[in-house]
């Protein structure tokens, strides 16, 4: 019996230490507006979804930013009628990365998710 107690003890502080683990390097995540083509990646109007995505992983390497995800979500399904270069594309880059990374992607222009 007490063996049995033992063990379901050890295993309820094995599994407690490996969720508070978990919990402490949750990545932030922060995003950025796309333009249509004044984006510090590409000054391109009409790139692809997939040809951002690889212009974002190649500028966030380039600048420090290692180990982040990218991700791109439309913002809205029609954007304004806008067509300068600083108008938005209508694409929210959010890159995923390991907290130590957010102030660099501060200084790039990325922001806290809502």
């Amino acid at each position: 019996m007490y063996r049995s107690i033992s063990v379901i003890l050890f295993v309820g502080i094995l599994f407690g230490a490996v969720l508070s683990c978990s919990k402490e390097n949750h990545d932030v995540a922060l995003q950025k507006q796309e333009t249509l083509c004044s984006n510090p990646w590409s000054n391109s109007f009409d790139n692809s979804e997939s040809d951002v995505l690889l212009a974002v992983q190649h500028y966030l390497k380039e600048n420090g930013v290692l180990g982040g995800v990218v991700e791109i979500e439309a913002d809205v399904p029609g954007k304004a009628n806008c067509f300068a270069c600083t108008c938005p594309s209508g694409r929210i880059i959010t890159v995923k990365a390991h907290p130590s990374q957010s102030d660099r992607l501060k200084e790039l222009g990325f922001g806290k998710v809502d």
